[in-house]
C-alpha cells in the first residue's frame, strides 16, 4: 500500500510539473484562470487580444535593391613596373524607389569609381599588401553622394577583390 501511495504521488507531481512548465513557456494557455501562472511565476504575458493586435500589424518589408557595377581591373605600378593587378567586383545598394536614378547614373558612377580606385589602391599598396576595404567603401560612398545626390546609394558591397 505504501509503495502505491509513493507511485501515485510521484505521478501527480510529474504531471503537475509538466503542465506548469508548459504554461510557463506559453506552450499551452493557462486553463486555471491564472492559478498555475501565479505558482510558476509567469508574469507579463499578453492577453490574446494584445498578442493578436501585435501580430496583425508587422511593418512592411522593403526588399533591398542592388545594381551590379561592371568588374574593374586596377594595375598597381611601382618603381616603373607593373607589380600586380587588383580585380574589384562590387554592387551598390540603392534606396527603395531610386532604381531609375541609379540606372541613369550608373555610367558616371562606374567612371568615378574607376578613377577613385586607380588613385586609392596604388596608394594603399605602397604601405601594405592588404587593402583597407572599409576606407575604400567610405570613399566610394562619398563619391556616390556627390555624383547622384544624398539618399540614392545606400551601401557599397564588395563581391570579390583579389590580386593576380
Amino acid at each position: 500500500m505504501f509503495r502505491l501511495l509513493i507511485i501515485v504521488f510521484a505521478l501527480v507531481a510529474a504531471v503537475g510539473g509538466g503542465v506548469g512548465g508548459l504554461v510557463h513557456f506559453a506552450i499551452i494557455p493557462d486553463f486555471t484562470g491564472g492559478a498555475i501562472a501565479n505558482i510558476v511565476g509567469v508574469v507579463g504575458q499578453k492577453s490574446e487580444a494584445e498578442a493578436a493586435a501585435e501580430a496583425a500589424a508587422p511593418p512592411p518589408r522593403v526588399e533591398p535593391v542592388y545594381m551590379q557595377v561592371s568588374p574593374m581591373l586596377i594595375p598597381v605600378i611601382q618603381g616603373g613596373e607593373l607589380k600586380r593587378n587588383i580585380y574589384v567586383a562590387l554592387r551598390i545598394e540603392l534606396e527603395a524607389g531610386k532604381q531609375a536614378e541609379g540606372a541613369a547614373a550608373m555610367p558616371r558612377l562606374q567612371d568615378l569609381y574607376l578613377r577613385a580606385l586607380y588613385e586609392i589602391i596604388p596608394e594603399q599598396q605602397k604601405t601594405s599588401e592588404n587593402l583597407d576595404l572599409q576606407k575604400i567603401r567610405e570613399r566610394l560612398l562619398v563619391i556616390s553622394e556627390r555624383a547622384v545626390g544624398p539618399g540614392v546609394v545606400k551601401d557599397i558591397i564588395f563581391q570579390s577583390v583579389f590580386s593576380r
